[in-house]
Protein backbone atom coordinates (compact mmCIF):
# COMPACT_ATOMS: atom_id res chain seq x y z
CA UNK A 1 0.00 0.00 0.00
CA UNK A 2 1.47 3.38 -0.92
CA UNK A 3 2.13 5.73 1.95
CA UNK A 4 0.81 9.25 2.49
CA UNK A 5 4.06 10.82 1.35
CA UNK A 6 3.63 9.34 -2.15
CA UNK A 7 2.27 12.64 -3.45
CA UNK A 8 3.58 15.56 -1.40
CA UNK A 9 2.41 19.07 -2.32
CA UNK A 10 4.07 20.24 -5.52
CA UNK A 11 4.98 16.72 -6.61
CA UNK A 12 4.59 16.20 -10.35
CA UNK A 13 3.02 12.71 -10.35
CA UNK A 14 -0.53 12.48 -11.66
CA UNK A 15 -2.86 9.79 -10.35
CA UNK A 16 -6.22 8.46 -11.46
CA UNK A 17 -8.65 6.77 -9.04
CA UNK A 18 -11.10 4.39 -10.71
CA UNK A 19 -14.07 2.17 -9.88
CA UNK A 20 -16.39 0.21 -12.15
CA UNK A 21 -15.51 -0.22 -15.81
CA UNK A 22 -12.09 1.48 -15.64
CA UNK A 23 -10.56 -1.01 -13.18
CA UNK A 24 -7.57 -3.15 -14.18
CA UNK A 25 -9.58 -6.14 -15.36
CA UNK A 26 -11.34 -3.94 -17.93
CA UNK A 27 -8.49 -1.63 -18.98
CA UNK A 28 -7.07 -4.11 -21.48
CA UNK A 29 -10.35 -3.88 -23.40
CA UNK A 30 -9.85 -0.11 -23.75
CA UNK A 31 -6.81 -0.67 -25.97
CA UNK A 32 -3.08 -0.25 -25.71
CA UNK A 33 -3.29 3.56 -25.79
CA UNK A 34 -5.03 3.48 -22.41
CA UNK A 35 -3.24 0.52 -20.82
CA UNK A 36 0.16 1.83 -21.92
CA UNK A 37 -0.51 5.29 -20.48
CA UNK A 38 -1.36 4.09 -16.98
CA UNK A 39 0.52 1.98 -14.47
CA UNK A 40 -1.14 0.35 -11.47
CA UNK A 41 -0.16 2.09 -8.23
CA UNK A 42 -2.35 0.47 -5.56
CA UNK A 43 -5.73 0.48 -3.86
CA UNK A 44 -7.38 3.39 -2.10
CA UNK A 45 -10.56 4.89 -0.75
CA UNK A 46 -12.40 8.02 -1.81
CA UNK A 47 -15.40 9.73 -0.26
CA UNK A 48 -18.64 9.20 -2.14
CA UNK A 49 -21.42 6.81 -3.02
CA UNK A 50 -21.84 4.39 -5.92
CA UNK A 51 -24.99 4.22 -8.01
CA UNK A 52 -26.23 1.61 -10.50
CA UNK A 53 -26.83 3.74 -13.58
CA UNK A 54 -28.73 1.56 -16.07
CA UNK A 55 -25.85 -0.73 -17.04
CA UNK A 56 -22.86 1.10 -15.61
CA UNK A 57 -21.61 2.30 -12.23
CA UNK A 58 -21.42 5.97 -11.33
CA UNK A 59 -20.13 7.71 -8.22
CA UNK A 60 -21.37 10.87 -6.60
CA UNK A 61 -19.47 12.96 -4.10
CA UNK A 62 -20.91 12.90 -0.61
CA UNK A 63 -21.09 10.68 2.44
CA UNK A 64 -19.84 7.12 2.25
CA UNK A 65 -16.66 5.51 0.98
CA UNK A 66 -15.74 3.87 -2.31
CA UNK A 67 -12.89 1.43 -2.82
CA UNK A 68 -10.84 2.41 -5.85
CA UNK A 69 -7.85 1.31 -7.84
CA UNK A 70 -5.17 3.96 -8.27
CA UNK A 71 -3.11 4.38 -11.42
CA UNK A 72 -0.11 6.58 -12.07
CA UNK A 73 -0.71 8.56 -15.26
CA UNK A 74 2.30 8.24 -17.53
CA UNK A 75 0.83 10.21 -20.43
CA UNK A 76 -1.76 13.00 -19.94
CA UNK A 77 -3.13 12.32 -23.43
CA UNK A 78 -4.92 9.30 -21.93
CA UNK A 79 -7.47 11.74 -20.49
CA UNK A 80 -8.73 12.51 -24.02
CA UNK A 81 -9.64 8.84 -24.48
CA UNK A 82 -11.04 8.40 -20.96
CA UNK A 83 -13.00 11.67 -21.08
CA UNK A 84 -14.66 10.56 -24.32
CA UNK A 85 -15.46 7.13 -22.84
CA UNK A 86 -16.91 8.71 -19.66
CA UNK A 87 -18.92 11.36 -21.51
CA UNK A 88 -16.93 14.29 -20.13
CA UNK A 89 -15.86 17.47 -21.89
CA UNK A 90 -13.95 20.20 -20.03
CA UNK A 91 -15.66 22.86 -22.18
CA UNK A 92 -19.26 21.66 -21.75
CA UNK A 93 -20.08 23.91 -18.75
CA UNK A 94 -21.65 21.09 -16.71
CA UNK A 95 -23.75 19.41 -19.40
CA UNK A 96 -21.87 16.09 -19.30
CA UNK A 97 -22.66 12.63 -18.05
CA UNK A 98 -19.58 12.70 -15.78
CA UNK A 99 -17.23 15.34 -14.40
CA UNK A 100 -13.52 14.69 -13.89
CA UNK A 101 -12.29 16.22 -10.65
CA UNK A 102 -9.05 16.25 -8.70
CA UNK A 103 -9.76 15.13 -5.15
CA UNK A 104 -7.75 14.01 -2.13
CA UNK A 105 -8.24 10.31 -1.48
CA UNK A 106 -9.07 9.27 2.08
CA UNK A 107 -6.46 6.56 1.66
CA UNK A 108 -3.60 6.92 0.83
CA UNK A 109 -4.16 10.68 1.14
CA UNK A 110 -2.83 11.60 -2.31
CA UNK A 111 -4.39 13.85 -4.95
CA UNK A 112 -5.99 11.95 -7.82
CA UNK A 113 -8.36 12.58 -10.69
CA UNK A 114 -11.67 10.72 -10.47
CA UNK A 115 -14.87 10.66 -12.50
CA UNK A 116 -18.10 11.58 -10.69
CA UNK A 117 -21.64 11.76 -11.99
CA UNK A 118 -22.27 15.30 -13.19
CA UNK A 119 -24.58 17.43 -11.08
CA UNK A 120 -27.38 17.26 -13.67
CA UNK A 121 -27.10 13.50 -14.22
CA UNK A 122 -30.02 11.67 -12.55
CA UNK A 123 -28.91 9.17 -9.91
CA UNK A 124 -29.73 5.48 -10.21
CA UNK A 125 -30.19 3.11 -7.30
CA UNK A 126 -27.52 3.16 -4.56
CA UNK A 127 -25.09 0.31 -5.16
CA UNK A 128 -23.34 -1.68 -2.45
CA UNK A 129 -20.16 -3.66 -2.94
CA UNK A 130 -21.51 -6.76 -1.18
CA UNK A 131 -24.60 -8.05 0.55
CA UNK A 132 -22.77 -7.69 3.89
CA UNK A 133 -22.17 -3.99 3.16
CA UNK A 134 -25.83 -3.54 2.23
CA UNK A 135 -26.90 -5.20 5.49
CA UNK A 136 -24.55 -2.96 7.52
CA UNK A 137 -25.88 0.12 5.74
CA UNK A 138 -29.52 -0.88 6.29
CA UNK A 139 -28.80 -1.60 9.99
CA UNK A 140 -27.27 1.86 10.33
CA UNK A 141 -30.34 3.44 8.72
CA UNK A 142 -32.69 1.50 11.03
CA UNK A 143 -30.64 2.38 14.12
CA UNK A 144 -30.50 6.05 13.13
CA UNK A 145 -34.27 6.12 12.54
CA UNK A 146 -34.95 4.44 15.91
CA UNK A 147 -32.95 7.00 17.91
CA UNK A 148 -35.09 9.69 19.53
CA UNK A 149 -34.50 13.20 18.34
CA UNK A 150 -32.36 15.38 20.61
CA UNK A 151 -34.05 18.55 19.42
CA UNK A 152 -36.27 20.25 22.00
CA UNK A 153 -39.49 21.97 21.26
CA UNK A 154 -39.22 25.72 21.71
Amino acid sequence: MPNESSNPPGHSDLFLAVYGSLRRRALARRGSAVAGSLSFFGHGILRGQLFAQNGYTGAAEGPGVIQVEIFRVRDKAVFQVLDFYEGFSPVSKGYCLFDRKVIRLLRPGILASAYFLARRTPRGKPKFRSSAEAKRASRNIVVAAARPSTARAG
